[in-house]
């Protein structure tokens, strides 16, 4: 009787140990996925930014200001409408939110492209 109950938590020892073995490396495979998620997102977040900007620069140097203006001034509006409008704490956030309306203030391009990206157009 003694020698199957030690048998028993034996066995169940193994089994806890193992179950803490599988669960830990669950864990940090799981991690590690949603750390390569985030980083191929922000891949393409910066590949779109800089397909963006690569087509803005030679508006510039046409001499095309006030496309090359409306071209990132879209680009500002779809970050204030997406994430600086948003209801939030985030310092970052709050500080872009401020320059943007301030310069939306000044900036009629800018103001009339972030009324049109709130509208969906």
């Amino acid at each position: 009787m003694k020698r199957s109950l030690t048998f028993v938590l034996l066995l169940l020892i193994v089994a806890a140990v193992s179950w803490g073995i599988g669960s830990s490396r669950a864990t940090t495979k799981s991690r590690q996925d949603a750390h390569e998620a985030v980083r191929g997102r922000e891949e393409v977040d910066v590949t779109l930014t800089a397909g963006y900007a690569l087509m803005t620069i030679p508006m510039i140097e046409r001499g095309d200001t006030n496309a090359a203006i409306e071209r990132l001034s879209r680009l500002i509006a779809v970050y204030y409408v997406g994430y600086a409008s948003k209801p939030g704490s985030n310092e970052t956030r709050l500080r872009g939110k401020r320059v943007v309306e301030e310069m939306a203030r000044t900036n009629q391009v800018l103001a009339k492209m972030i009324e049109k990206v709130a509208k969906g157009e």
